[in-house]
């Protein structure tokens, strides 16, 4: 498996940190604000088939992130083993890939359509609030290596670092996640084992500090075999890629956030030709 596929799992199953015991008579508590987008811990719209993050207190007894034995013939689970915990949108059953007593990371159901949605978290029967949140087309935004660098990989899945950067002229493959329904559809809750373009992908737009990466650059945009709702963009980088540059991906009107970078390096320098006479 690459190596970005690791690195991915690990983002996706929570931070390994200690937490105090939920008290189990304790619905668990937890806010608007702080149901967000997995892929860049912020807050703001949710989209199908989008990762999201849910932070608050009492939302499980144990710390459990998905395993092989909570997936039946590629059918992801709605409850992990042991820890009595569900997240309901528009009151369907999501995808639960890690759950702590701080944090719980799902999948929003891929079958909906934009509009007003409601987030719930039950535990036992203890039930959490209700909330209203907002469900868009997509809402995208890269995975991050840190606060300020994308996770990208070359073809052969190694990672693009600071230490490691690209260059212009190589293919990238960025991860991300919120890009929307997908052509096929993908199966909800499912693994998905064939590749699938956002159905906006007209709309997709790659920027390089700002600037546009040529959309014949940019030859796919869709979901990640594998690994249910994360989403991949290949990308050629354009001759004129500059150095370190905040790279931002737009579908229709959803940007993703400002301040991220794509380690790269400048080409170097072409030797000039002796000129004879």
């Amino acid at each position: 498996m690459p190596t970005a596929f690791w690195l991915l799992a690990g983002i996706l199953s929570g931070p390994a940190v200690w937490a105090a015991e939920p008290q189990k008579s304790a619905a668990p508590t937890y806010s608007a604000a702080s149901i967000v987008n997995a892929a860049t811990n912020l807050p703001g719209p949710l989209a199908p088939n989008m990762i999201a993050s849910v932070y608050g207190k009492d939302l499980c007894y144990v710390t459990r992130a998905l395993g092989p034995d909570d997936v039946r013939n590629k059918v992801l689970p709605t409850s992990l083993i042991g820890t009595g915990l569900r997240v309901f949108v528009s009151g369907l059953a999501a995808v639960v890939y890690y759950a702590s007593p701080t944090q719980v990371n799902f999948l929003v159901p891929s079958n909906l359509r934009a509009g007003p949605t409601t987030v719930q978290l039950i535990r036992d029967g203890l039930a959490g609030p209700e909330l209203p949140v907002t469900l868009v087309d997509s809402a995208p935004g890269f995975f991050q290596l840190d606060p300020f660098t994308v996770v990208a990989a070359f073809a052969d899945g190694s990672v693009v670092t600071k230490d490691n950067p690209a260059q212009a002229g190589q293919v990238v493959v960025l991860y991300a996640g919120g890009m929307g329904q997908t052509t096929p559809k993908t199966d909800y809750g499912t693994i998905p084992t064939i590749p699938a373009l956002i159905s906006h992908f007209a709309d997709l737009q790659v920027t390089l500090n700002g600037n546009p990466v040529d959309p014949p650059l940019v030859f796919y945009a869709g979901i990640t075999p594998g690994f249910a709702g994360l989403y991949q963009i290949n990308v050629i980088l354009p001759p004129d890629s500059p150095e370190n540059p905040e790279i931002r991906v737009r579908v229709g009107p959803q940007s993703s956030p400002e301040g991220i970078h794509l380690p790269i390096s400048p080409l170097p320098p072409q030797p000039v030709s002796a000129v004879t006479r």
